[in-house]
């Protein structure tokens, strides 16, 4: 027959039962370590993940150049570049186009002059 350690409120604990909870009391501090651990070692893997795709964004914009920053940089150039300068909206074909990316010099207009006539008729 067990012996009793304590009277409570809930009644009376034996001593197999206060075994019980001392295990299961170090099985929840045990898990709950665990869980700390991981939480901190979550937030170490999402700071460097998020350092990671910072890095692969200004590689990526570096190679668009977006990066640059262009102010003054026209008034910098002489004349004849700066007549070159292409309106926004026409910056960069692979914008509008990405699927192009993967074939870069394939990139040529279809357009035949004359339409391969000769002689001078309309």
């Amino acid at each position: 027959y067990p012996r009793i350690l304590w009277r409570t409120a809930e009644g009376l604990i034996t001593m197999t039962e206060k075994n019980d909870l001392d295990m299961y009391q170090n099985q929840f501090l045990e898990l709950r370590q665990r869980l700390l651990y991981a939480e901190k070692e979550n937030k170490k893997r999402s700071r460097e993940l998020s350092s990671a795709l910072d890095e692969i964004k200004r590689v990526v914009a570096k190679r668009m150049n977006l990066t640059t920053n262009h102010t003054g940089f026209w008034g910098e150039l002489p004349e004849r570049p700066r007549s070159l300068k292409l309106p926004v909206h026409l910056i960069n074909v692979y914008y509008y186009l990405p699927h192009l990316r993967e074939y870069e010099d394939a990139v040529f207009p279809n357009v035949i002059f004359g339409q391969q006539r000769t002689g001078g008729t309309k």
